[in-house]
């Protein structure tokens, strides 16, 4: 049985992968070695029954309801969507072109090349080494190890980024920068370029732990810095540390983790940068181990050991 060079998208319409009349010809499992979608119609794969491919040429929309699609190589000029249902895995595999990935269900990289811009409003599970060109998450980002480098920018309007280093480092490098404009930016980890965060929560840590900016972090008006208290011993409580300059316009939050209670002299190196400008907004402590904390004694230090007090102090 000879392998068709090449299978296009003749309906007029928008319609399923699987019905026969769709096609010149129906690739179905390894019949066919290339396809072509054109532009102005939507086709739908169901994952019924598994196609494997050379490549993907898709203008047009194509939307993944299931797994069992297999490209070796994709050129997605249109939009690549990853339907509220299905799991997809692009673990080395590359994704070409200009059109967007949308994801709506879940999305696995690990040493994936992502050429088009990508977004998230399901769940994106991130390992090893991946290059992305920019990411506009709004669902569940976690960056389990590894490193993800961007050409572009990280930009989150809801939902939550995860720094979760396990046995290696996990790391966001982003030319454009990391910009959180809503939901939280949580983990351990680390951020090469300038973080910026508008109205959401920057939590280090997870119970304790510690995010590195290799940039300038900006905390705007709206933004929230949630730290919690386990200890005085580095590694016992949150931190962000920062080689460039630190900007401060938001609201500090402090809590206690593992029944710790300070005492009134205690001090907690939890934010630290190349200089620090501007001032805490507010600060809220909850808990009642936190009761004897005293606000006036929290600094907020630099490199050069220019301590400036909260606006609450």
């Amino acid at each position: 049985v000879s392998v068709r060079p090449k299978a296009t998208w003749t309906a007029a319409g928008s319609g399923d992968w699987m019905v026969a009349g769709n096609w010149d010809a129906l690739p179905d499992r390894g019949n066919v070695a290339d396809v072509s979608i054109p532009a102005g119609v939507q086709v739908a794969y169901d994952g019924s029954a598994p196609v494997t491919l050379a490549s993907l040429t898709n203008a047009g929309a194509l939307l993944l309801r299931a797994p069992g699609l297999d490209a070796a190589r994709v050129d997605n000029q249109g939009r690549l969507i990853i339907g509220s249902g299905a799991a997809i895995d692009l673990a080395g595999r590359s994704v070409q072109g200009s059109g967007a990935l949308v994801n709506q269900g879940t999305l696995a990289l690990s040493a994936s090349a992502i050429a088009n811009p990508l977004e998230n409003t399901g769940t994106l599970r991130l390992s090893g080494d991946n290059t992305l060109s920019s990411v506009a998450n709004a669902g569940s980002a976690v960056q389990q190890d590894g490193t993800t480098t961007l050409s572009g920018a990280w930009t989150q309007t809801a939902g939550s980024t995860v720094l979760a280093a396990g046995s290696g480092a996990a790391r966001l490098v982003a030319s454009g920068g990391v910009r959180i404009e809503g939901g939280r930016l949580s983990g351990s980890g680390g951020i090469v370029g300038d973080l910026l965060v508008i109205d959401g929560v920057l939590a280090p840590g997870a119970s304790p732990g510690a995010i590195g900016v290799a940039g300038s972090p900006v905390l705007g008006q709206g933004s929230v810095l949630d730290i919690e208290l386990g200890g005085t011993t580095p590694g016992s409580f949150d931190r962000v540390s920062a080689s460039g300059t630190v900007s401060l316009a938001g609201n500090l939050q402090i809590s206690s983790i593992g029944g710790f209670v300070p005492k009134a002299s205690d001090t907690f190196g939890f934010l630290s940068g190349a200089r620090v400008s501007g001032r805490l907004a507010d600060v809220t402590v909850t808990g009642a181990e936190l009761a004897a904390l005293n606000l006036r004694n929290m600094k907020v230090g630099t490199a050069q050991g220019v301590l400036s007090p909260p606006a609450a102090a």
